[in-house]
């Protein structure tokens, strides 16, 4: 009886480790399902960010790819006025020798050298105008404060996925723990029953001998 009374307090003791083990598992899948969520979501906004810093590093790179043109036809430019008013001083010692031919020539000259000023800006128009169309250091502003949440976003799903594998640990680890404590529960059970089974057979074997003693008595 003493040995029944202790498989029955060890087997209430093991159903509430298993039920406290329950509740564990489920407070570590609800977590882990929660941290998967984020995981979602957080690989959403990295999409999105992504495609936004890519989208200003694209505007920024037309901006650079124009700024450096506008320089470069800038420099051309100034190298070709500077030699054609060179070619115009040069001949203008020459103007009272010159033909009437050259004259007209040498006017129609002086003229195109007057006109190369509203000629500077068409010349530099679509450059000028991309330029115009961008404000650098607000894309240069936007795409350090995104590479910035980038990183802080990559940083917590790093977190999180450490945290996930921990959970993947201690999830085996309870499944592991609670497989022992039913298996020790069923050996539990098997030992009550062989108990309760002695207990029925000694109970229904001991009228027999009883009887079987009175019956030898009275011979």
């Amino acid at each position: 009886m003493q040995e029944l009374i202790a498989l029955l307090k060890q087997e209430k003791d093991i159903k509430l480790l298993i039920e406290q083990e329950e509740m564990k598992q489920t407070r570590l899948e609800k977590t882990f399902h929660e941290q998967n969520t984020t995981i979602y979501k957080n690989n959403s906004v990295l999409q999105e960010q992504i495609q936004k810093k890519q989208r200003l590093s694209q505007q920024q790179m037309i901006y650079e790819n124009a700024n450096e043109k506008y320089h470069l036809k800038q420099k051309q430019y100034v190298q070709f006025i500077i030699s054609f008013n060179l070619i115009l001083l040069i001949l203008s010692p020459m103007i009272q020798i010159m033909t009437q031919l050259g004259m007209i020539l040498y006017i129609g000259l002086a003229l195109v050298a007057i006109l190369q000023i509203p000629g500077y800006f068409l010349y530099l128009y679509k450059e000028n105008k991309i330029l115009k169309q961008y404000n650098i250091q607000e894309l240069t502003s936007n795409i350090k404060e995104i590479s910035k949440v980038l990183d802080e976003i990559s940083k917590k799903q790093n977190d999180i996925k450490t945290t996930n594998k921990q959970i993947e640990q201690a999830l085996l680890q309870s499944k592991q723990r609670l497989l022992q404590l039913n298996q020790a529960l069923t050996r539990i059970e098997e030992q009550k029953n062989n108990i309760i089974f002695s207990v029925e057979y000694e109970e229904t074997m001991l009228p027999d001998e009883k009887t079987y003693q009175k019956k030898i008595s009275k011979f």
